[in-house]
């Protein structure tokens, strides 16, 4: 059981905003289109999931002096409809991919406009809708964006502070016909890291046990490939980062995986080699 449960909120919080740099960019923050026309909308940072609702944020229209307001939205691969009614405003149809308010009063439409909402309607896990949004003589366009939440991924490298390479790394590798070459590579590798875990995927006709501290051996079918040798190794690592190498690999002292995991760490890479 963890003895320090602060701790662990702590490093929790920093794999969490580790996660979030790596996985968003500035094209996902919200930003509203003040009216330079008279329309006013949200130029970025619109999203929705596939086949579901939300209330698209920032739409208005800044027109004074007219006795009527009216604005349309369209859209290719949703349809429109309102979360709520205000008075002295039309909405025409409802429900579809083109949607029709208008009002005598400027205030009223641009209350309605805060209940506008847009329904995903076609699957697609990850592409934009483009919607036009238009009043008589201007029109804007802006995207939505459709796609699944990522579901962040935590891991548990260590200590909430400093870097811990045996916590971080795995070193997987596919064996065949080599075993003395593979010997130098975990040599080597135990000069240096003596604690970090070594996978070895090994379809040899006739293996050979690999045995040692931090050593994982898996066995496969005669023959079966160098691909699938790999697709076996890396499904068994557990840890944030696995290094790859072929059984002839040597580790020096110029073998600096902190190195790879600083960069890693600090930017959004996600092959450093």
């Amino acid at each position: 059981m963890q003895s320090d449960p602060e701790s662990v909120k702590r490093q929790r919080a920093e794999e969490y905003h580790q996660f979030l740099r790596r996985s968003h960019s500035p094209a996902d923050m919200l930003v509203i289109a003040e009216a330079d026309n008279p329309l006013q909308y949200p130029t970025q940072g619109v999203k929705v999931q596939p086949l579901k609702t939300i209330i698209i944020p920032g739409l208005g229209l800044r027109l004074e002096g007219r006795n009527s307001y009216t604005v349309n939205l369209t859209a290719t691969m949703g349809t429109f409809d309102v979360a709520a009614t205000v008075d002295r405003v039309s909405v025409k149809r409802m429900g579809e991919k083109h949607i029709s308010l208008s009002s005598p009063a400027l205030s009223a439409l641009n209350r309605q406009l805060q209940f506008v909402t847009y329904t995903n309607t076609i699957f697609h896990p990850m592409t934009s809708d483009l919607v036009q949004f238009k009043t008589e003589g201007h029109q804007s366009f802006f995207t939505i964006k459709v796609g699944h939440s990522v579901v962040p991924k935590l891991y548990n490298s260590g200590q909430s502070t400093g870097e811990n390479i045996t916590s971080l790394v795995t070193i997987a590798t596919k064996t065949f016909l080599r075993y003395d070459k593979l010997k130098d590579l975990i040599d080597s590798i135990r000069e240096f890291y003596p604690t970090v875990l070594i996978i070895i995927a090994d379809d040899n006709k006739h293996p050979q046990p690999v045995t040692g501290p931090h050593i994982e051996q898996y066995l496969m079918p005669y023959q079966k490939g160098w691909f699938a040798g790999r697709n076996l190794a890396v499904s068994q690592v557990a840890t944030k980062y696995v290094l790859w190498v072929d059984d002839d690999f040597i580790f020096t002292a110029n073998t600096k995986l902190e190195k790879m995991v600083d960069i890693l760490e600090k930017t959004t890479l996600d092959l450093v080699s």
